[in-house]
């Protein structure tokens, strides 16, 4: 029997029809880039924003950017964000899990056409799947008919949580990283990640790490609060680890002149984390869930906070650890393989086991307990210079990766 993932790509080949196309069109010296995203803006993450800043920083260079991305309810199927557009589609096809539903079979011949006349009228030459999910078929499947030079990104989900929870998606993994002329990962440990998974890529794999916009981080002013903060940033999933950190919290609170934790984002586990802070029997220090921001006001939450907390099991190369280094933020975050490589080794940064809820109430005891412990960790911070971070330079890594590449091939599934 043939493997869900398998059928229903050869589905879509068949129906993107055969041959290349010979109306192709040669690369001049200035990209047009597709960028191809499971979800983006306006909704949060950290892949989102990574992939908002490199489109920002290709269009700033003078290249042609265009997201394509899924549609959600209340956002529009055209817009232009920040100098490129973003081409919103209803996909008939889940993030992480394929199925051969008959809204597949009967739309998605038009989505086809719809994404080829994209790719045709905007003279497409570089496609990089910049947060892998099930709509990137699609693309595979055109690839037959439109030459184009293919990029995949890695941040950390693709190669951990998705394949290990979905079959479908670990099929899907291991076509891309075959298919890919070129792989980027976030980190050396998706990289090893990444040629666990297929071997033959190795040769294709490059390490970038990630940057961000540090012009637009200078210029946002600290968060006003009633007293002194400590905050997190980021998904309320289990893999971010928060209750572990709401713990830690509860049990200094007394120890501790009057310091809140503010909490920005959204997420499955927030009911619970609420319920979690709520149980605390001490009225000194206070636990405030914030909600799902904008990048600005989170930058300013950093900003105005004591420190940041990032407490995760997983990471890719956190945006968040490199928001708050920028700005010269202390950091308390787990000691796990991407805060390392985003904290230099832990030069920069205060780590800790993730699952070590002890280490982790030392840590916080010490720091808004001593404040020349907290002006040492802040001085370490500091000593990271923020252009090493920005993607205004970063960029230029990706061109030479994608510059290096060979040939481009139509996807095929493995057998």
């Amino acid at each position: 029997m043939k493997a869900r993932l398998q059928s229903g790509f050869e589905t879509l080949c068949s129906l993107a029809g055969n041959g290349r196309s010979r109306n192709g069109w040669q690369r001049g010296p200035k990209r047009r880039i597709l960028f191809c995203c499971g979800d983006f803006l306006p909704r949060p993450g950290g892949a989102q924003s990574v992939v908002d800043d490199l489109a920002c920083a290709f269009h700033a260079a003078g290249h042609e950017v265009s997201v394509l991305t899924r549609r959600h309810p209340g956002t529009r199927a055209l817009e232009r964000l920040h100098g490129y557009d973003i081409v919103r589609i209803d996909y008939p096809v889940a993030y992480e899990k394929f199925e051969e539903t008959e809204a597949f079979r009967s739309r998605s011949g038009d989505i086809l056409s719809r994404i080829e006349k994209i790719l045709r009228e905007r003279r497409i030459d570089t496609v990089l799947i910049g947060l892998l999910d099930m709509s990137a078929l699609y693309l595979y499947a055109l690839r037959q008919r439109i030459p184009f030079q293919l990029g995949l990104y890695l941040h950390g989900g693709e190669t951990r949580k998705l394949p290990a929870a979905e079959p479908t998606y670990r099929e899907l993994l291991v076509l891309s990283l075959h298919t890919a002329d070129v792989i980027i990962a976030v980190s050396p440990k998706l990289a090893e990640e990444a040629m666990t998974r297929a071997p033959a890529a190795r040769e294709k794999i490059r390490v970038i790490r990630n940057g961000i916009n540090v012009r637009d981080l200078a210029s946002v002013s600290p968060r006003k609060h009633r007293r002194d903060y400590i905050c997190f940033v980021g998904r309320l999933v289990p893999e971010k680890n928060l209750g572990r950190l709401i713990k830690a919290f509860r049990a200094i609170s007394r120890e501790v002149a009057a310091v809140d934790l503010l909490i920005a984002g959204s997420g499955r586990e927030e009911k619970q984390l609420l319920r979690l802070a709520q149980s605390s029997d001490s009225n000194a220090n206070e636990i405030q869930f914030l909600g799902s921001m904008s990048r600005k006001d989170a930058w300013a939450l950093i900003k105005g906070a004591l420190f940041t907390v990032l407490p995760s099991i997983t990471e890719g190369h956190p945006i968040v650890a490199l928001e708050s280094l920028a700005m010269g933020r202390p950091l308390l975050a787990s000691r796990i393989p991407g805060i390392l490589a985003a904290t230099g080794e832990g030069r920069h940064a205060a780590l800790f086991p993730p699952k070590d809820l002890k280490a982790l109430t030392t840590l916080l005891r010490r720091y808004l307990g001593d404040r020349s412990a907290l002006a040492a960790l802040t001085a370490a911070a500091r000593e990271i210079d923020p252009t090493s971070l920005d993607v205004a330079h970063l960029y230029r890594e990706h061109l030479r990766a994608l510059d290096g590449i060979a040939s481009t091939q139509p996807a095929t599934m493995l057998r």
